[in-house]
C-alpha cells in the first residue's frame, strides 16, 4: 500500500475581537441649567423617570419618557441636550442604530454643550458606527473626539483604544499597534479596560509574526488584579494558543490548565480551551489524553457551529494516528455532517477521511471522497497537492498506475507542495512505474525522492531499497548492490533481511557462490550492527555530559 498523508495539527479558529464599550452613566448631567415656566419642571420628572428606567435596563420605557419630555416646547439647553444624549444611549443598547445616530447629533446640533461634552458624544457616536462595522466613520468621530485638548485621562484613552480595535479589524497592524501603545501610556488608564487594550494590542502584535512580544503583553494583561474570572480565561486560553503556535506545547498546557480552573471559564469558552488543550496533548504524543479533552469539549451542549466540526476532525486525526481507522472514520463524518463544516476545513475532513478510507482497504470510496475535498473552491494549494498525492495512492492500490501517475504530476505541479511530501509522491511515483516495468523512470522518480534532505530515515531506507530493485532488473547489479547497501547503512531500515536477500542475489549474479554471497551479507550486517550499537553509545555519553554540565550551571 502506497504512503498517503494525514493533517496532524490544524489551525484553530480566529481569535474574536472583544468591544470594549465606552458609556458614560445614564444619571451624569454635563451641567446645571435653570429652565423656565412650568412645562419644563414637568418635562424635567419625566427626564429623572426615564434615567431611572434606563438604569434598570428598562430601555423603551425609558425612551417614551425622554420622548414626552422632548415633546415640550419649553424644555431647552443643556437639559434638552443631555435627554438627546442618554436617549441614544438607550437606543444603543437596543440596537436602534440609526435612531443612535440621530439624537446625538441633535444633542450636538443644540450647541450648548462644553468642549468636554461635545467629545463625550462624539465617542458615543463613533461607537455606534464601529457597532454597523462603518469604520471611516467612526473613526472620523473618535478624532473629532480626540481634538479636544480637555478630552484627557480614561475617556481619552478609551477612545484611543477603540481606533486600535478598528485599525486590528481592518488588519492595519501597525496602526493598531500605535493606538494601543498611546492608550497605554495614560496613567490613569487602568483596571479592566487596560486588560482588554492589552489583548488587543496582543492581537496587533500576532498579526506583525511577533509572537514573543505578544505573549509579554498577556502576561503583563495577567498581572492586572482585575484581570479576573472570565476575561482572566479568555487571557489564558489565548496565550496558550500562541504558546503553541511557537511548539512550546507544554507552557500552553499550563495556560490551559490555568483557564479550566477559573470557575468563570463554562460553556463554550470551557469547551474551546479543552479542544486547545486536546491540539496541545497530540503534538506532545499524549494521545489518549488528547482524545480525553477532545471528548470533554464535545460534551458540552453550547459548543456548536464550525468549532464543533473542528474538533471532531482533530479528534479522528487522534485516533487515526492511534490506528483506529474506524472510530476515527466516525469522528470525520460528524464533523462533516455539521453544517458549518464549510471550506478549508471540510476540504481537510474530506481529505483525512479518505486517507482513512484507504488504510480500511475501501479505495474506491477514497477517491470519491478525495475528489470531493478536491471540488472545494476554497480548498488551498498545500492541501490540494496532499489530496492528489493520495487520490494517487488510492488509484496505486486499485491497480490503476498510469492514472496514478497523472494524479502524483499533477500534485508534483503545484509549487507550494511541501518539500518532505514531495519526496513522498516522487517514491510512490517510482513505484508505480516500477509495476509497470518502466525501470528506468522508476529509478528517476527515486533518485528525485533521494535528493531531498527531509527524506530521512526508514523512508530514505525504503527508497534505496526499491531503486536496488529496479536496478537489479535492469541488470546492473554493482548499482544495485550499491543502493543496498545503502539502504542497509540507514538504522532505522526495518525490512533488513528481505534487503540483505536481495543483495544476495545481486552478488550471485556477480559471480559469487551462494556459500560466498551468504558469508558477505552476513559480515556486512555484522559490521553495521556494531557500528550501530558504537553511535548510540557515543549518543547516551554525550547526552550524559550535556546533562551533567546542565546541573553544573545550575548550582
Amino acid at each position: 500500500m502506497k504512503y498517503s498523508i494525514t493533517i496532524k495539527s490544524l489551525q484553530l479558529r480566529t481569535l474574536s475581537i472583544w468591544f470594549i464599550c465606552v458609556l458614560v452613566p445614564v444619571s451624569c448631567c454635563f451641567g446645571a441649567s435653570a429652565s423656565s415656566g412650568k412645562g419644563a419642571k414637568d418635562a424635567k420628572k419625566l427626564y429623572e423617570i426615564g434615567v431611572s428606567l434606563q438604569e434598570m435596563g428598562r430601555y423603551e420605557e425609558a425612551i417614551k419618557y425622554y420622548d414626552e419630555a422632548l415633546s415640550i416646547s419649553s424644555y431647552i439647553g443643556k437639559s434638552r441636550a443631555n435627554t438627546l444624549y442618554n436617549k441614544g444611549l438607550a437606543l444603543f443598547e437596543l440596537e436602534c442604530y440609526d435612531g443612535a445616530i440621530k439624537s446625538y447629533d441633535e444633542a450636538l446640533s443644540i450647541g450648548v454643550y462644553t468642549c468636554k461634552d461635545r467629545a463625550l458624544t462624539m465617542n458615543l457616536k463613533g461607537n455606534v458606527y464601529l457597532a454597523l462595522n462603518r469604520y471611516h466613520e467612526a473613526l472620523e468621530s473618535y478624532d473629532e473626539a480626540l481634538s479636544v485638548s480637555v478630552y484627557k485621562g480614561k475617556d481619552r484613552a478609551l477612545t484611543i483604544s477603540l481606533k486600535g480595535r478598528i485599525y486590528l479589524a481592518l488588519n492595519r497592524y501597525h496602526e493598531a499597534l500605535e493606538c494601543y501603545d498611546a492608550a497605554l501610556a495614560i496613567e490613569e488608564y487602568k483596571g479592566p479596560d487596560r486588560v482588554e487594550t492589552l489583548q488587543g494590542k496582543c492581537k496587533s502584535l500576532v498579526g506583525l509574526g511577533r509572537i514573543t512580544e505578544a505573549l509579554e503583553s498577556y502576561d503583563a494583561a495577567l498581572s492586572i488584579p482585575e484581570c479576573k474570572g472570565k476575561d482572566r480565561a479568555l487571557t489564558l486560553l489565548f496565550k496558550g494558543k500562541y504558546l503553541e503556535a511557537l511548539d512550546r506545547n507544554s507552557e500552553a498546557l499550563e495556560a490551559y490548565d490555568s483557564a479550566l480552573s477559573i470557575p468563570e471559564c463554562e460553556g463554550k469558552d470551557r469547551a474551546e480551551t479543552l479542544m486547545c488543550q486536546g491540539v496541545s496533548l497530540f503534538n506532545l504524543g499524549c494521545y489518549e489524553e488528547a482524545l480525553e479533552a477532545y471528548n470533554s469539549a464535545l460534551s458540552i451542549n453550547e459548543y456548536t457551529g464550525s468549532e464543533r466540526a473542528l474538533t471532531f476532525l482533530n479528534k479522528g486525526i487522534c485516533l487515526d494516528t492511534l490506528k483506529r481507522n474506524t472510530e476515527a472514520l466516525e469522528a470525520y463524518d460528524s464533523a462533516l455532517s455539521i453544517p458549518e463544516c464549510e471550506g478549508k476545513d471540510r476540504g481537510w475532513a474530506l481529505l483525512n477521511k479518505g486517507k482513512c478510507l484507504g488504510c480500511l482497504d475501501r479505495n474506491t470510496e477514497a477517491l470519491e471522497s478525495y475528489d470531493f475535498s478536491l471540488s472545494i473552491p476554497k480548498c488551498t494549494r498545500f492541501s490540494r497537492a496532499l489530496a492528489l498525492q493520495n487520490k494517487g495512492a488510492a488509484l496505486y492500490n486499485l491497480k490503476c498506475y498510469d492514472e496514478a501517475i497523472e494524479t502524483y504530476d499533477a500534485a508534483l505541479s503545484i509549487p507550494e507542495y511541501r518539500t518532505d511530501y514531495r519526496a513522498m509522491t516522487f517514491h510512490n511515483k517510482g513505484e508505480c512505474f516500477a509495476d509497470l516495468g518502466r525501470n528506468v523512470e522508476a529509478i528517476d522518480a527515486y533518485d528525485s525522492a533521494l535528493s531531498i534532505p527531509e527524506w530521512i530515515g526508514k523512508n530514505l531506507a525504503k527508497t534505496f531499497h526499491l531503486k536496488g530493485l529496479s536496478l537489479f532488473k535492469l541488470d546492473q547489479y554493482d548499482e544495485s548492490i550499491s543502493s543496498y547497501d545503502s539502504a542497509l547503512g540507514i538504522q532505522e531500515h526495518e525490512c533488513r533481511l528481505e534487503t540483505l536477500d536481495h543483495r544476495k542475489q545481486s552478488l550471485i549474479k556477480r559471480g559469487f557462490s551462494v556459500s560466498d554471497a551468504d558469508r558477505r551479507c552476513i559480515e556486512l550486517e555484522f559490521r553495521l550492527q556494531s557500528e550501530f550499537r558504537d553511535q548510540k553509545r557515543k549518543a547516551s555519553e554525550l547526552s550524559d555530559e550535556a546533562s551533567g554540565n546542565h546541573k553544573k550551571r545550575k548550582n
